[in-house]
């Protein structure tokens, strides 16, 4: 993948379907180097299929909406080598009552819990 890449908040562009991305959410494919400032790389696919994109930092990680736009909370990282959670995380849309894999559900801060 190469480019930009752009999720709807409705995935079939009209009402129904929503993508849980509000206002919808542009950003591109990337390598570990080129996303620019305030931006990061993350894999959100896995070392088989690696989906790679640029995704907005946050200096509030599992604190709530922080420097993140509405409908969005900051997710925290964690260092795989330490696991301890980074100062810093990536902007992500607030979780939704469908959003969460069972048993987690939807906490009113916007995070699975």
């Amino acid at each position: 993948m190469t480019g930009p890449v752009c999720i709807r908040q409705y995935a079939d562009g009209g009402v129904g379907s929503d993508t849980g991305f509000t206002g919808g959410y542009c950003t591109a494919s990337c390598s570990s180097s080129n996303c620019g400032s305030g931006a990061l790389c993350l894999n959100f696919g896995d070392a088989t299929t690696p989906l790679e994109l640029c995704v907005q930092t946050c200096t509030t990680p599992n604190a709530g909406q922080g420097n993140c736009r509405s409908g969005y909370v900051c997710q925290a990282l964690t260092d795989t080598a330490t696991m301890q959670t980074l100062p810093f995380g990536f902007c992500f849309p607030r979780c939704r009552s469908t959003s969460c894999t069972a048993p987690r559900t939807c906490g009113s801060d916007g995070y699975c819990t």
